[in-house]
């Protein structure tokens, strides 16, 4: 397998060509059916995904939100994922199987929680929604004596009170949807509100339905794939990761990698472009996080560079993540970037690829940053003294802009 071939093969897959910019077809729903579900954690990967695919506005993202065109829900792995409308039901049914029984966290046995307490506490919160949204302050104060609290005991296994656990419970039911409290996806602050019309009401997959279902979709998204990059996304057994591959019809294209008899026609006649198309990413983009594998991405010669900016060492393998922002070109990493939110400024370093036009692209994403986002988080944590060293660094390198 040429590792060149694939990685340009899945960064075209991944609306990176810049054919896409500007389409009508381009709606932010579409999109993600298209490219799959996105990591949010309070980052700013999805607007930079949508901006840096389709060209997309914060508004228009923050639009198809209010719409409920896109929604994040518990998901593959019971992560949370922003995913497009005609997936509401399968993310959430992978998150928890309805046919499935509920399950009880170690921590809420320890503390002596019972069925009878997580289903009254349930009807009460939605007792409590009948008025509008509210968020976990205002319900804790709606509910008063019916939510139970557990001091310093709860707090060794991270459950102050019973609420947290009643509204993770609904959410999976999918009878309440979370809102995100001033309408952007860049934090992680919500109310949560009735969900009358609840995506699973109408849901019949079996769970190996279910799961050949993610499979065709991981597939589509990415492209040829390993059945531990697939694993990795899906949390599923070997077994049932084979089961699921086996359903959809992949073949082997190249020895461990499967695709779809589609991808591998493409790839009989794709040749990557010999054009430089540099793209300014976020660390959870799903260039490289559907599979993780961001060794695939990495030239060998560059490994020293990356270890020295990252200020650690670099794994051989896969599954291991950047701290800082990278600049992909063509599937290859070819720079580091991150924003100086005091100083309003991008600041990055790029070792190959057109160097000027890495420099306009570097503008324009500042640009998107200062107007529309105001940062450029990599998670909810991530602050402004946090990202300093990696910025520091980041200025020490002989290629450094700013």
């Amino acid at each position: 397998m040429n590792p060149e071939t694939l990685r340009a093969y899945r960064s075209q897959l991944q609306w990176l060509d810049d054919c896409h910019i500007a389409e009508e077809s381009s709606t932010t729903r579409f999109h993600l059916a298209q490219q799959g579900w996105i990591r949010g954690v309070g980052s700013c990967t999805p607007y930079n995904h949508f901006h840096s695919r389709a060209g997309l506005s914060r508004e228009q993202v923050d639009q198809a939100v209010a719409n409920l065109e896109i929604h994040e829900l518990p998901a593959a792995r019971a992560c949370t994922y922003i995913v497009p409308q005609q997936h509401f039901a399968i993310a959430l049914a992978l998150a928890q199987f309805p046919g499935d029984g509920p399950k009880m966290e170690s921590g809420e046995k320890k503390l002596g929680l019972t069925w009878e307490q997580v289903n009254n506490l349930k009807t009460a919160v939605l007792d409590a929604l009948k008025s509008g949204p509210a968020d976990p302050r205002q319900l804790k104060e709606s509910l008063g004596d019916k939510v139970s609290s557990y001091g310093a005991e709860g707090k060794k296994y991270g459950i102050t009170t019973d609420l947290p656990g009643a509204i993770r419970r609904l959410q999976l039911d999918g009878k309440i949807r979370r809102i995100p409290l001033d309408g952007r996806l860049d934090n992680e602050r919500y109310a949560y509100a009735l969900w009358p019309e609840s995506p699973l009401a109408d849901f019949t997959l079996t769970k190996p339905e279910l799961q050949a279902k993610l499979a065709q979709l991981y597939f589509n998204w990415i492209g040829p794939a390993s059945m531990e990059e697939f694993i990795w996304f899906s949390s599923f057994s070997k077994r049932d990761a084979k089961a699921a591959m086996d359903a959809s019809h992949l073949i082997e294209w190249q020895p461990g990698y499967f695709a779809f008899q589609t991808h591998i026609d493409d790839l009989a006649h794709f040749t990557p472009s010999a054009k430089s198309n540099p793209h300014f990413l976020t660390c959870l983009d799903n260039l490289i996080l559907l599979t993780r594998n961001l060794a695939l991405h990495i030239d060998e010669a560059d490994r020293p560079l990356i270890a020295q900016i990252e200020g650690k060492e670099l794994p051989k393998g896969s599954l291991f993540d950047l701290d800082n922002h990278p600049i992909f070109d063509r599937g290859r990493l070819v720079g580091l970037w991150a924003f100086d939110e005091p100083n309003q400024e991008l600041v990055y370093t790029a070792w190959a690829g057109d160097i000027d036009l890495i420099a306009q692209r570097a503008a324009d994403t500042e640009t998107y940053i200062k107007e529309q986002l105001g940062d450029a988080r990599s998670f909810s944590m991530d602050s402004t003294k946090s990202r300093q060293p990696r910025i520091n660094l980041l200025r020490e390198q002989p290629n450094y802009h700013g």
